[in-house]
Order: structure tokens, then C-alpha cells, then sequence
């Protein structure tokens, strides 16, 4: 794996669909997502350059399982020394499903 050399990376996660078996509900009561991002060995067809799966835990028999892979776009994003990242207002969702 190569080293992710960008500026920004820009992630679109779909929440309906993240398997709730890997959702962590911490002390503070918050709900957590433990997740890894990898290079991709080649882009996608839209660009999306990263993966992201959700960390594995070791089973009781010391074995891993296979990666579950996080339902959404991960894509590294480097900017010319001129250019500059444009933010726009995007709407706010405030019906999470949990």
C-alpha cells in the first residue's frame, strides 16, 4: 500500500446502511464508528481513489474475519499551490437513524 499523499480526503458515508454490529456506543453515550482508510490498488469508476472498511476484531479463536467494507465514496483530493478548496452549504440531516 502507497502512502495517501493529498490535501483533502473527501468522504460520503450512506448511514441507512452501516451494519450496526460495528456501531460502538462509548461512556459519554455518543455512538462511534471504527473504520480504516486504504488506498485502493486502482480508481473506481467515479474517481474514488480510497476504501473504507470497518476495523476488524480479532475472534475468540485469534482469527480475523473478512473486510466488510463501508457502504459509500472515499475519494483523495491534492490542490495546486494556487488552487483552493470551495465549501458549499450543504443541508443538514438530522433524521439518523440511531
Amino acid at each position: 500500500m502507497g502512502k495517501i499523499n493529498c490535501d483533502l480526503i473527501n468522504v460520503s458515508i450512506c448511514l441507512t446502511d452501516l451494519e450496526k454490529k460495528f456501531l460502538q456506543k462509548a461512556e459519554n453515550g455518543k455512538v462511534y464508528l471504527n473504520a480504516t482508510i486504504t488506498d485502493r490498488k486502482e480508481p473506481d469508476q467515479f474517481g474514488n481513489d480510497l476504501s473504507i472498511y470497518y476495523n476488524q476484531r480479532k475472534k475468540n479463536d485469534g482469527t480475523r474475519p473478512a473486510k466488510a467494507y463501508v457502504r459509500g465514496n472515499i475519494k483523495s483530493i491534492t490542490f495546486n499551490t494556487t488552487e483552493q478548496p470551495v465549501f458549499t452549504d450543504e443541508p443538514v440531516i438530522d433524521d439518523i437513524p440511531f
